[in-house]
């Protein structure tokens, strides 16, 4: 299960302890079979992040040392993650993720507020800034890319919706998914179905 995830044999050849670090973002999409992911990123303990890159705290993400570096990312010290649950990586690492296979995902839950709090806040940006633009043909790259993150969080949004509302109830994954008890939420889902 754990093979369909991209740069995850790397990841794992740095021989992190499990309790150190947490897989996030988009390492949930080819556990769902929705879509390969196109970088891996981690939350790492103030201890790894110390070991790592001699400092306890990051203010930006940062890519892990070696040929991956653009593709193996660690999410600086205050992140989504720590706001969306106020907490540190620590205790999101330890309280906040599933254990799937022997290795840490942080709540796909969460990962599905961060999609939904980019996409209202990138929508917000297409209507209120550039559809005038845009109609002129006059789209900065900026904007393009606004554009094409609105339709890449659609479209993940929605193959997670329906993952999670048909039959894939059976789907191997689920045994973990359920733990996420906000995931199983109806309101949750129907924010999430409002977006899509």
């Amino acid at each position: 299960m754990l093979d369909d995830i991209k740069f995850f044999k790397e990841i794992k050849s740095y021989g992190f302890d499990l309790n150190e670090y947490a897989l996030v973002h988009s390492a949930w999409l080819p556990l769902l079979k929705i879509r390969k992911n196109g970088d891996l990123d981690i939350i790492i303990s103030k201890k790894l992040r110390k070991e790592i890159f001699s400092k306890e705290f990051d203010l930006n993400a940062t890519g892990l040392p070696g040929p991956l570096e653009k593709r193996l990312r660690v999410q600086p010290s205050i992140n989504f993650y720590t706001k969306y649950f106020n907490l540190n990586c620590n205790e999101i690492i330890n309280h906040h993720s599933l254990i799937i296979d022997g290795v840490r995902f942080v709540y796909l839950s969460a990962y599905l507020e961060m999609k939904i709090d980019r996409l209202s806040k990138n929508l917000k940006k297409k209507y209120l800034l550039f559809s005038i633009r845009k109609k002129l043909n006059l789209l900065l790259r900026s904007e393009v890319k606004i554009l094409k993150k609105i339709e890449k969080d659609r479209v993940d949004l929605k193959n997670i919706y329906y993952f999670l509302n048909s039959e894939n109830l059976n789907h191997e994954i689920m045994k973990f998914l359920v733990r996420d008890h906000k995931l199983m939420n109806k309101e949750f889902q129907k924010k999430i179905s409002c977006l899509i």
